[in-house]
């Protein structure tokens, strides 16, 4: 089973691939307004489709994640002279900014932590 905060990283990323930035806000924001069941609407999301139509296109679908999934972690100094690092989706959006670190090891040590949860195969260090 994901962490929770794997599942929010993903769930936002699929909005904002699909709705982009703003329109995934404000999806999320029409569903905390409602009183929205997702017992009750996922019983019809999927009528109509059979079992084989939602295995080809959920087996489409991971293939074209596997292949644009590359996340990369950019390290850099920030104006206090401290370290932070950004996480970028492959068409270089800026997804996730750390907090500050004093050191650089310190900053390379949350980045392993956070490469335990996602998938990624570069380290970018830049300085600003």
């Amino acid at each position: 089973m994901k962490a929770d905060s794997v599942i929010r990283y993903e769930g936002m990323k699929v909005l904002r691939e699909n709705l982009g930035l703003v329109e995934s806000e404000k999806f999320i924001n029409l569903i905390k307004k409602d009183n929205f069941d997702y017992t009750e609407w996922r019983k019809d999301i999927f009528k109509g489709i059979s079992a084989e139509e939602l295995f080809n296109e959920a087996k489409k679908y991971s293939e074209n994640i596997q292949h644009s999934s590359i996340l990369k972690y950019e390290i850099f100094k920030n104006k206090n002279n401290e370290y932070q690092f950004r996480l970028k989706n492959s068409t270089g959006d800026i997804i996730y900014s750390s907090e500050s670190f004093p050191t650089k090891s310190q900053c390379k040590k949350e980045i392993e932590i956070l490469k335990n949860n996602f998938l990624s195969t570069e380290i970018q260090i830049t300085t600003e």
